[in-house]
């Protein structure tokens, strides 16, 4: 099966199922626009941006005629048929973009096995239902607003909407990089960096969508590494989005790092619950305590080793700390 099939066979079919099954039992409509547009990611992550968009509209349409009034119609104009079309569309188009733009030049291979698309699609539903919910809140709000809100609320709108677009991406980007993962295809893009400024940039941007408090402590006088500083932001953002799960809302997620020898070690600390609860190895694929996929902290170790690294999770008084190593830059 190809991936164009394959994505839209993970679209289609359970975009049908998820609007047949909920409305025969009564659920709110807006809930399952939420629950379809899951299959749509899913396929515009597979597909790309033209499976997606046509997914998110052959959806789009199918909710509109079956869920919105007159029952078996569709209309054309301003109507709520047309903006319910317009996201659907817009959703697989945005997320197809971004898979577009990150898949690798060589085919991402499929899963080796059903379980293992069912742990995928299970992942996609547990990751995305946070980002897609405050942006359809805050979407919501502004369009029903209108001209009620002042410029600093609809910026204040539309700046949960970017941060919250930006989590999508940083999810996209981890289904990708799990392909690449399983199919031995992570080749960092290296250079020598300034570790305290790489990381100073991601807490700056991870800032705007975390409560907590970013503390970078790592020191100046570290040598410069050598990274690809795509990848170890994407590493940075897993853990840190990680962190901030289970961390109190007032309490600081601190980054500090330390010359090891021949490599500088990276810690990320949290005062969360901990690894405790997690069942197996939390650095295994689909392995969570619970509110996320699992697949985050694969994808940072599967970076971190393709950097000749290692990671791993350090004793820690009060919740949780993961330390990383990367190459000292011979320069």
């Amino acid at each position: 099966m190809t991936r164009t099939t394959t994505a839209w066979v993970a679209g289609l079919v359970p975009g049908a199922l998820a609007l047949a099954v909920l409305r025969a039992f009564d659920v709110d409509s807006d809930v399952i626009a939420l629950v379809a547009l899951v299959p749509v990611i899913v396929a515009a992550a597979i597909g790309g941006r033209r499976v997606g968009m046509r997914v998110g509209a052959a959806i789009g349409v199918a909710y509109a005629v079956a869920l919105l009034a007159p029952f078996g119609h569709f209309r054309i104009g301003l109507t709520r048929d047309m903006l319910v079309l317009a996201v659907f569309v817009a959703v697989g188009t945005a997320v197809g973009e971004l898979a577009d733009r990150r898949r690798p030049a060589a085919p991402i291979e499929p899963a080796a096995s059903d379980g293992d698309a069912t742990a995928l699609i299970r992942a996609v539903s547990h990751d995305l239902r946070n980002p897609l919910s405050t942006i359809r809140a805050a979407s919501s709000d502004l369009l029903h607003g209108g001209e009620g809100h002042d410029a600093a609320r609809r910026e204040e709108l539309l700046g949960l909407v970017v941060t919250e677009t930006e989590r999508l991406d940083r999810i996209v980007g981890n289904l990708l990089h799990a392909g690449k993962a399983r199919a031995g295809r992570i080749v960092p893009d290296v250079g020598p960096e300034a570790l305290r400024a790489v990381i100073g940039d991601s807490l700056d941007r991870l800032a705007q969508v975390h409560p907590q408090p970013l503390v970078n402590e790592v020191p100046r006088d570290l040598p410069a590494v050598m990274i690809d500083v795509v990848l170890v932001d994407q590493v940075l953002a897993n853990l840190v989005d990680n962190a901030a799960r289970v961390s109190p809302h007032d309490a600081a997620i601190v980054v500090d790092a330390a010359l090891d020898g021949a490599r500088v070690a990276v810690e990320v600390r949290d005062e969360g619950s901990g690894f405790g609860a997690v069942p197996g190895d939390p650095f295994e694929a689909y392995v969570s305590a619970g509110g996320s996929s699992g697949l985050g902290l694969a994808i940072c170790r599967a970076i971190v080793e393709a950097h000749g690294g290692t990671i791993s999770l350090v004793d820690a008084p009060v919740g949780a700390c993961v330390r990383f190593t990367l190459p000292v830059a011979d320069v």
